[in-house]
């Protein structure tokens, strides 16, 4: 057997430590960059706003937040219902990231909106089952079936974003440039701004080169631990420039102030498009 020369052994020690690092960091990094769960794809919906000859008068947005029916949006997007009670809104559910949404008819009813902080909080109230013409109550539709809606779940304590500059950031929506089907965008946190509270600078928007374009507003962001960080709200320098997201203790403290009862059970459900009667 042929001797190695030390020198040459400890060469190759050092390679093959320094190639098993890089494997790694490598498994880390990819690990790090997973998407996001079908849970959180089936729990946000896309919002459109009718007027009387069926032409979509906004667009955007929300995320179920509850297993009874409470959702989350930006004001803005639900903004010409809230002036003119009279539009219908259609809500539309994805059962395949792949396939278009099917979209219903449905009863929302506004429980909260703070436009300063472009935030609304809707509940579902009237369902239209598959393969029934008459609308039924979202509560009794769910304990008659059994089933669980799928939703986030929220961290109600957050006092501070739980993200920092450069971590990664993933959205959720639907966007008019993503086409019919529910979008998936990712990049990092760029920056952060705050607002004054008091003798305090509190928490408020998440800046993100992440693309977001008119119908992401509304949806859900996400950090690389799948954790739901905010909810985005706008793009600043055009498309595909810096987006916003409002962060979670904004959120939060929208949330609170309602002063509702919002149970926040195991975020896994069975409830889809799919259960609803609608169109694509």
């Amino acid at each position: 057997m042929k001797r190695l020369d030390p020198f040459v052994l400890k060469r190759r020690l050092m390679l093959a430590m320094v190639s098993g690092l890089t494997l790694t960091l490598a498994i880390a990094f990819y690990a790090s960059l997973a998407a996001v769960g079908t849970n959180e794809v089936l729990a946000v919906a896309e919002i459109q706003i009718l007027d009387t000859k069926t032409n979509t008068v906004n667009a955007g947005s929300a995320t179920f937040i509850s297993p009874d029916g409470y959702l989350l949006t930006n004001y803005h997007v639900i903004s010409p219902a809230v002036k003119d009670k009279t539009l219908p809104i259609v809500l539309c559910l994805t059962s395949d990231a792949r396939k278009p949404p099917l979209c219903s008819p449905v009863g929302l009813e506004l429980r909260a909106f703070n436009e300063q902080a472009d935030l609304a909080l809707l509940r579902l109230k009237l369902v239209l089952p598959k393969g029934s013409t008459k609308p039924t109550d979202f509560d009794t539709f769910v304990k008659e079936k059994q089933i669980v809606l799928n939703h986030v779940k929220i961290d109600r304590a957050a006092t501070e974003e739980n993200i920092n500059l450069g971590d990664s950031v993933q959205i959720l929506g639907y966007p008019v440039a993503g086409g019919k089907s529910i979008t998936y965008t990712g990049g990092v946190v760029s920056g952060f701004e705050r607002m004054q509270g008091g003798e305090d600078w509190v928490p408020w928007l998440i800046k993100t080169d992440a693309k977001l374009n008119p119908g992401n507003s509304g949806g859900a962001a996400f950090n690389q631990q799948n954790d739901f960080i905010g909810v985005p709200t706008l793009v600043r320098g055009g498309e595909g420039n810096i987006g916003y997201i409002i962060s979670l203790p904004v959120v939060d403290a929208f949330l609170n102030a309602t002063g509702l009862s919002i149970s926040t059970t195991s975020p896994s459900g069975t409830l889809t498009g799919a259960t609803f009667s609608g169109t694509r």
